[in-house]
């Protein structure tokens, strides 16, 4: 009786930190340049058109997901990245996160051994998982956060990280609950005059 309980347990656990199979599913191919290739999925086919990233590769290191892209006479926002996108991805050396993201699900960076410096131009992220499932879970080897203008940081953006440096734009007004919590290589954060909101740390 006890091996069937621990096998049970064992088959939750290993069924809990897979993919989903829609991360599998894709509605067209994108070559953003010579040496970047994305994959998205429709998740509006009606005005505002919007699309969701669920994987790609760029054989320079330096991934820069698109703000919008065009299939047909259609231009797409990219809105979102599919939970586990680019997980274990040891290429990876730098991720650009554009504008129109709001949506980065669980996992989607995890476990990038040489993702080194993120540059985070999304204005407004409002679904973001916290916890062990956040999107750069055990990314040891972030470094550098740049934040572009404008940008509201979520909760638990970089939680338990061991990022040295951070740079927070001027027209920032917004971080998050436990951004930065237990990111003990963090020496210092010069915040903008304009912060209207910190959240707990």
């Amino acid at each position: 009786m006890k091996k069937i309980i621990r096998f049970g347990i064992m088959a939750y656990l290993l069924i809990g930190t897979l993919p989903s199979m829609a991360q599998f599913y894709y509605d067209f191919v994108d070559t953003c340049s010579p040496s970047q290739v994305m994959y998205y999925s429709i998740t509006s086919d009606t005005i505002p058109y919007t699309v969701k990233v669920h994987g790609g590769y760029d054989t320079t290191g330096h991934l820069n997901i698109p703000d919008t892209v065009r299939r047909g006479n259609r231009l797409f926002k990219v809105t979102s990245i599919q939970q586990m996108a680019f997980y274990q991805d040891t290429t990876l050396i730098s991720v650009t996160l554009p504008a129109n993201i709001s949506n980065i699900e669980r996992l989607a960076f995890g476990s990038c051994p040489n993702l080194n410096t993120i540059y985070w131009n999304a204005k407004n992220v409002t679904n973001y998982t916290s916890g062990n499932y956040h999107p750069f879970y055990n990314c040891m080897a972030i470094r550098n956060v740049i934040f572009g203008d404008s940008v509201r940081i979520p909760d638990h953006a970089f939680e338990n990280t061991y990022i040295n440096s951070v740079i927070i734009a001027n027209t920032t007004t917004y971080i998050g609950n436990y951004a930065f919590a237990n990111s003990s290589s963090i020496m210092a954060i010069t915040l903008p005059e304009g912060i209207e909101h910190i959240g707990h740390h």
